[in-house]
C-alpha cells in the first residue's frame, strides 16, 4: 500500500529510495571497514634490515669482529689437557672426569639443566670470587678472561709439568634464553661463543608473525648488575649494537605486536563482528521488503 501511494509522487519515491541506500551504506560501512583494517599489515614492520631494500646500491658496514665471550662466576668450563706422556696429563683432567674434584659439576649433555650422577660431562665451575680449582696447580682466577686467554695460561703453568702440553677450554654452559613470539621459545646451549641474536632467532624457528621486530628486549646480568637493551632488527643498525653478541645466561623476549594483543580474545572478536553482520543483514531485509 506504502508503495502504490509512494507511486503517485514520483519526486518522493525516488528520494526515499536514495535514503534507504544511504541508509544501508551506512550500516554496511563498519563491517567492510573491520574486515580491511584486520586483514592488512605493514610490511616495514615484518621484514628485517628494510633499510637496505635498494639492490642498486652495494651496502657496507663496520663489524664488530673482535668479541669474545668471557669467563665469569658460575659458568661451567670443560678443560682438558694432552701431552707426549698421555699418563702424566691424566692428573689434570680429573675434573672432566667421576668421581669430580671440588668445583666440578656434572651437566648434561644436550639442552636443559644440569644433571647429577656418573653420566654427565664434568666441568669445573667458576665460584664466586671467580677462581676454579684446578689439579696440582691448585686455585686459579679465571673469571674475566677469555677461554683463549685461559687456555695460554694454562699452557704456560703446565709446561713445568709436562713435555708440549695442550690445552682445550670449552664453555659447558654457555646458554641463552628466548622466549615470547618465536616459534620455539626454549633455552638454547650454544657451542660457538659468538652467538648473535640472529643466530639465536634463527635456532627459535625465527619470530611469529605476531612478534615485533622493532624492539626486541635483551636482558643481561654482569658484574652483579642487569641491563635491559632494545634491539630493531628492521634496521641495519643492529650490527653495530653491543647487544648484537649475545653473552652466556642472556634473556632475549620478543613482545606481541599490537595485532596480536588485540586479536588474543579473538573468540569475543568473532562474536561481535558476526553479530554486527548478522543485525547490518536482518535491518537491511527489513528495510527493503517491509516497504
Amino acid at each position: 500500500m506504502v508503495r502504490e501511494n509512494l507511486s503517485r509522487y514520483p519526486i518522493l519515491c525516488d528520494h526515499f529510495m536514495k535514503h534507504k541506500k544511504n541508509l544501508l551504506l551506512r550500516l554496511w560501512a563498519p563491517v567492510i571497514i573491520l574486515f580491511f583494517l584486520s586483514s592488512c599489515a605493514h610490511t616495514r614492520n615484518i621484514v628485517y634490515f628494510h633499510d637496505l631494500a635498494d639492490t642498486t646500491h652495494l651496502y657496507t658496514q663496520d663489524s664488530i669482529q673482535n668479541f669474545h665471550a668471557r669467563i665469569q662466576s658460575g659458568d661451567i668450563l670443560d678443560i682438558y689437557v694432552s701431552s707426549l706422556n698421555s699418563q702424566a696429563s691424566a692428573i689434570f683432567n680429573l675434573g672432566n672426569v667421576s668421581p669430580s674434584p671440588a668445583g666440578a659439576l656434572s651437566l648434561g649433555t644436550g639442552q636443559g639443566a644440569p644433571v647429577s650422577g656418573d653420566g654427565g660431562i664434568r666441568g669445573y665451575k667458576v665460584d664466586e670470587d671467580g677462581t676454579i680449582d684446578f689439579p696440582v696447580l691448585g686455585k686459579l682466577v679465571v673469571a674475566g678472561m677469555t677461554p683463549s686467554v685461559l687456555r695460554d695460561t694454562l699452557k704456560s703453568k703446565l709446561n713445568d709439568y709436562l713435555k708440549v702440553p695442550t690445552v682445550n677450554v670449552r664453555f659447558l654452559n654457555y646458554k641463552i634464553t628466548v622466549l615470547g613470539e618465536v616459534t620455539h621459545p626454549a633455552t638454547y646451549v650454544v657451542t660457538s661463543e659468538r652467538a648473535t641474536i640472529v643466530d639465536l632467532l634463527g635456532m627459535a624457528g625465527d619470530l611469529t608473525i605476531y612478534g615485533r621486530r622493532d624492539n626486541i628486549m635483551v636482558v643481561r646480568e654482569e658484574k652483579g648488575k642487569r641491563t635491559f637493551a632494545r634491539l630493531d632488527l628492521t634496521s641495519s643498525k643492529v650490527f653495530n649494537s653491543p647487544y648484537y653478541f649475545l653473552k652466556q645466561n642472556d634473556l632475549v623476549y620478543v613482545e606481541p605486536n599490537k595485532t596480536k594483543v588485540v586479536s588474543s580474545d579473538d573468540k569475543l572478536i568473532r562474536t561481535v563482528t558476526i553479530a554486527g553482520a548478522v543485525l547490518s543483514l536482518a535491518v537491511s531485509l527489513l528495510l527493503l521488503f517491509k516497504i
